[in-house]
């Protein structure tokens, strides 16, 4: 991820949206394109056509999770100030 005009952006595109985000155990009312991760912990989250929950742990912040999200949950998930980002 670059920043760019006090923008985020991936391969020279920027969000143009963000939503705040408290992880709940049913789907996102839109796919987010990428999920910002501004506190520490780990994130449990559904992608977009895959079969099984991921866990991602470790994740240094801020952070650009660069997938697309259908759900955050509230189970297994410690990060904090999460922003659903879109195009």
């Amino acid at each position: 991820m670059a920043i760019e005009r006090g923008g985020m952006t991936r391969g020279g595109r920027a969000y143009t949206q963000g939503v705040a985000i408290t992880p709940v155990d049913a789907d996102l009312a839109k796919v987010a394109d990428a999920l910002f991760i501004g506190g520490a912990g780990a994130v449990k989250v559904d992608i977009l056509n895959g079969a099984d929950a991921v866990i991602f742990t470790a994740t240094v912040v801020p952070y650009i999770l660069p997938v697309a999200i259908t759900r955050v949950y509230t189970t297994d998930t410690a990060a904090t100030l999460m922003v659903a980002l879109n195009w």
